[in-house]
Parts: C-alpha cells; sequence; structure tokens
C-alpha cells in the first residue's frame, strides 16, 4: 500500500474527489491545513497538471518543499520564493531562490505538471508580463544565420555578464567568430562556432581543460534573471520619475538599474518600467 492509499483509506475524501474531478480547473492552489501536503500530492497525481502549495512564510516554504521532494520526487516540485531576509526594496536576492524562480517559469513555459511551492510575499510580488519572459529565451540551431551583436545585446538584457572566460552560470565571453555561454540549468558551458553569420557547431566544453564534451544541434537558453528590462524601459521610467522628487539613493537605483548592477531593484520600479505588470503566473 502505497501513501496515497494509505491517505484515502483514513482520510474523507470524496468531496475533494468530486471537485478534482472537474476538468473547468487549470490549476490548483492548496493553503496549508492539517495534511495538506498529501491532499496536494494527491491531486497533483490524479489531475497531471499545477498545483500551487502557498505557505506563509520562507521558512515554512522552505519546510514544504523538502517534504514534497520527499513525497512527490524532486523532479515534480519547483520552489518560487524570494528572501524575505531583504527589505521590500530587494536590495538582494539569492541566486539559489532565483534560479529556482526561473525553473519554475520553465515547467510552466513547457506545460510540465508540477508542485509550485511559494508562499505569501512571493505570491504578491510584481512581475513583468509572462510573455515577455517568453520572448526573451534565445533558441539556437546549428545552421542558424544570427547576427553577432543582437545576441550579445539580448545576453545582457537577459543578465549574463560579459567575461574575458566562462567559469560560472551566468557569464559569456566573445572571441572573433566563438560565443561562449555558460548557460542557466547546464553543468557545463557552450561554444558556438561561427562561419561568417551561421552557426557551424555548438558545443559543450569543459572550463578547466578548454576541451569538448560533446555537441547538440539545438539550445535553448534561459535568463538568469526574472525580471527583465530594456534600455527604452528604463528611459520610460526616468521621464515618469522626472516628476517626482526623488531621494539621492532613488537616483542612484535608478543609475544601477540603467547600468544593469542591481536588477532586483526593478520590483520597486515596475508600474514606472512596464506598461503592464502582474503578480504570479
Amino acid at each position: 500500500m502505497d501513501i496515497l492509499e494509505l491517505f484515502n483509506k483514513h482520510c474523507n475524501l470524496e468531496k475533494v474527489s468530486q471537485t478534482i474531478s472537474n476538468d473547468k480547473y487549470s490549476s490548483y492552489i492548496i493553503l496549508p491545513i492539517n495534511q495538506s501536503y498529501l491532499l496536494s500530492y494527491k491531486v497533483f497525481k490524479e489531475k497531471n497538471d499545477n498545483v500551487v502549495y502557498v505557505a506563509s512564510n520562507t521558512y515554512k516554504a522552505t519546510i514544504a518543499y523538502e517534504a514534497f521532494c520527499h513525497i512527490a520526487g524532486s523532479e515534480n516540485v519547483s520552489f518560487y520564493a524570494v528572501d524575505e531576509v531583504v527589505t521590500t526594496e530587494l536590495v538582494a536576492v539569492s541566486n539559489d531562490f532565483r534560479f529556482e524562480r526561473i525553473n519554475a517559469l520553465k515547467k510552466i513555459r513547457t506545460k510540465t505538471p508540477q508542485i509550485i511551492v511559494t508562499h505569501i510575499q512571493a505570491v504578491l510580488r510584481p512581475l513583468m508580463k509572462f510573455d515577455l519572459f517568453e520572448k526573451s529565451i534565445i533558441d539556437l540551431k546549428v545552421g542558424q544565420d544570427v547576427i553577432v551583436s543582437e545576441i550579445i545585446n539580448k545576453l545582457v538584457i537577459m543578465g549574463y555578464k560579459k567575461s574575458p572566460t566562462c567559469e560560472m552560470v551566468g557569464q559569456f565571453s566573445v572571441r572573433g567568430e566563438i560565443i561562449d555561454i555558460y548557460p542557466i540549468f547546464s553543468s557545463d558551458p557552450i561554444r558556438i562556432d561561427l562561419f561568417d553569420t551561421e552557426i557551424e557547431s555548438i558545443r559543450y566544453y569543459d572550463c578547466a581543460t578548454q576541451k569538448s564534451t560533446s555537441k547538440t544541434s539545438e539550445i535553448e537558453i534561459y535568463p538568469v534573471n526574472d525580471l527583465l528590462y530594456e534600455n527604452y524601459n528604463i528611459e520610460r521610467a526616468i521621464k515618469k520619475l522626472e516628476k517626482l522628487k526623488l531621494t539621492d539613493k532613488e537616483k542612484e537605483e535608478l543609475k544601477e538599474l540603467e547600468l544593469r548592477e542591481s536588477p532586483e531593484k526593478i520590483n520597486k520600479y515596475i508600474e514606472y518600467l512596464f506598461n503592464e505588470y502582474s503578480i504570479f503566473y
């Protein structure tokens, strides 16, 4: 007898089963109650669809995430959290949290059923529209014609940092007709060899030896930031904010955003950067 059989045997779940058998729902949100982990897992297994578990804070969300990984398997669970230790200005954000959020967005985009563990502050965090996130993803194929300057510009917008060599996730380098990128979700960086404007090969390589480890014909490169903006967004925000009396700190923050030094602070200015924004996808 598995854990769900035991759960069903000892709990009266007839109304729950009737509810989740209704096909009109596209996702299911579970708030913490007694036995909510198993209830969430039951909904996920029976509907094979997204289930969102909302905890009251990051600490409880972390505990829930670990529990769900044991119950459902880590491959079926995503962690969508923000660091509550920092202020609402989001001066600093944990890379781990950020990468986990992007992983959850990736699964939403690919329509991969998952249990998304989150908390109230993360759910209420303002976001750009989801289609802007989708449009930011770079899809590269062998034989494709590309413009190197456009790839570089897009990588910068996506949060990648230009470096002489790629030694860690989120870096890229350009040397003549070779573009190296260390994508998020990749255990190794990739090397793109160009022949003029055509992609001749895409290879994974070892950072230490610089030797190729494998080849691929196509790769999708996801952003390393889940909050993206272009130069015209900054220009729009500055024009709007010029009418307000900004503090020296706010002026400094806008300058940092313009230089892409602290993209996490976008939350504070999101209503000025975008015509539309949303909360939790």
